[in-house]
């Protein structure tokens, strides 16, 4: 596997997959599913052109994981 594929896996588990739950949760409780008010997709591409690296899309995705991670 790839390092990249990896960086996007660890991603989803690290950022998605949390927020699965926290919807599964609300719902549970009663509450709204609609996670999109506190959700936010990141993207990472170790070879993302930038010049910036801010996550919110391909062309300025972080480069590693960790950058997000830090933040």
């Amino acid at each position: 596997m790839s390092k990249s594929i990896r960086h996007q896996l660890i991603l989803a588990l690290v950022v998605i997959l949390p927020l699965a739950c926290l919807s599964a949760l609300l719902l549970a409780l009663g509450g709204t599913s609609d996670v999109a008010a506190v959700s936010r997709i990141y993207y990472v591409k170790r070879d993302a052109p930038g010049p910036s690296h801010n996550g919110l899309s391909w062309s300025t995705a972080f480069t590693d994981v960790q950058q997000r991670l830090d933040r």
